[in-house]
């Protein structure tokens, strides 16, 4: 009992220690200027990008699914599930006419489940929601200047805490539903730094704005299990998305600066004006997304899976609340965002006594249409992302716990344009203990 009660303390300690981590990535990624940042969910999770996002569908004693709250009904009773994952990240952006690759390392997430009643199960972690991280110089050669720097800078991001809550409420259907409390900041500012030849007659400039995000949204969640003859079972699993329109605070200055002595000084300020507040509300809108998946399984042997999801947008409708304009015109438009995806995956036999008829391993791909729209140059551009995975699932404890690995690869935009192409290696350690049971012997 000591021992269970140390557990839960300590994960509450790392999960309260781990909303104070940036757990963003600090890769250059130039998409993520626009709107809230560039989302990595579900492919974030080890065994998600195994699968190629196939998660409608996915429920298991001993891993935690946030993106189907119905999932955490699969918990075994008197159990206790710990869930962590790393991603090790390698991006490469390709333009026209420059290449550049990083590479990275983050805690992907962090979770935990228990049972509440033998029919309540509930589920808690925290996972990064979007990643904001971008720096680009563009050089401009003007008639009364030799040239002019403007500087497009951007960090921070969007993290989500979850709680999600199932029920099993008949022998082969299980409901969810599921809170997340957003927070973080993005900063982004946008500089014009004069050079050379006539810049002593022009006065450098920057905007800069930060948005701070503290709201909650809801999801629900439903999967039902249809038992075939010859150990054959149909899962069903659908998830949505609670319609939402949530205020976001805008915190904006505007200035000019000269440096000397290698350190910057505000000269005058455009932005707020005296009497005025440079501190205003934005909005942020979730549409309803629906996601269907089906998965067809032969118990203990395979597993065949496919989902399709929908929404009026991708992610979440960033809307400024001022006339100020501060960082410009702006160019993301909103569409229909569609992902399809599929997985295939040999099941581990727990029951099995060669460790190799244990292992499960995993195989999907997925393809997202409208994942960002911009309107650039008076041209419109439809961002799509598509990629595939691969991983093993490696049991311990006799098939109670596991690690899961995989490799992944994504590649968001187009090459006319910008292109990101991104390899993954991500580790994930679920364990699963045995609650509050009684041994016959010492």
């Amino acid at each position: 009992m000591k021992t269970h009660l140390r557990t839960i303390l300590a994960t509450i300690m790392l999960l309260a220690t781990a909303t104070g981590v940036n757990a963003q990535s600090g890769i250059n990624a130039p998409y993520s200027q626009y709107g809230i940042g560039l989302g990595s969910t579900p492919y974030n999770y080890p065994w998600a990008a195994a699968n190629g996002g196939t998660t409608a569908t996915t429920a298991a004693f001993n891993i935690i699914n946030p993106f189907n709250p119905a999932s955490a009904a699969a918990i075994e009773p008197e159990s206790f599930v710990f869930d962590m994952g790393f991603n090790f990240e390698r991006a490469q952006q390709n333009d026209p006419t420059t290449s550049t690759s990083e590479f990275e390392g983050s805690i992907a997430y962090l979770s935990a489940g228990f049972p509440i009643t033998r029919w309540w199960k509930t589920t808690v972690g925290l996972i990064p929601l979007s990643t904001t991280a971008y720096a680009t110089t563009q050089p401009v050669k003007g008639a009364d200047w030799d040239s002019m720097n403007t500087r497009y800078e951007g960090n921070g991001g969007l993290n989500q805490v979850f709680w999600n809550n199932a029920f099993n409420v008949a022998p082969h259907l299980r409901l969810g539903v599921g809170a997340n409390y957003l927070f973080g900041t993005i900063q982004r500012a946008i500089t014009y730094d004069f050079k050379g030849l006539g810049s002593t007659y022009f006065i450098n400039s920057r905007r800069q704005k930060n948005t701070t995000v503290s709201n909650l949204t809801f999801q629900l969640g439903a999967q039902y299990d249809i038992a075939l003859p010859n150990d054959h079972l149909l899962s069903l699993g659908l998830t949505a998305k609670v319609p939402q329109r949530m205020k976001v605070n805008d915190e904006s200055l505007a200035y000019t600066y000269v440096d000397s002595n290698y350190s910057e000084y505000i000269r005058d300020t455009i932005f707020p004006l005296p009497g005025q507040s440079g501190q205003y509300k934005s909005t942020l809108a979730q549409p309803l997304a629906i996601t269907f998946g089906a998965a067809l399984s032969k118990i203990n042997h395979w597993q065949v899976a496919i989902e399709a999801a929908y929404s009026p947008w991708s992610g979440l409708k960033y809307t400024e609340g001022t006339d100020a304009n501060m960082l410009g015109s702006n160019t993301t438009t909103y569409g229909n965002n569609y992902r399809m995806a599929l997985s295939a995956e040999r099941c581990g036999n727990p029951n099995e006594g060669s460790y190799w008829r244990r292992m499960a391993l995993t195989a999907g791909a997925h393809y997202e249409r409208g994942k960002l729209r911009l309107n650039l140059n008076n041209e419109q551009y439809v961002i799509d992302e598509w990629g595939f995975g691969a991983g093993v699932r490696l049991p311990m404890r006799k098939g109670r716990s596991t690690i899961n690995i995989a490799v992944a690869y994504r590649s968001i935009g187009t090459a006319d344009l910008l292109k990101q192409n991104t390899i993954t290696l991500g580790i994930g350690v679920s364990s699963c203990e045995k609650w509050f049971t009684k041994r016959k012997y010492n």
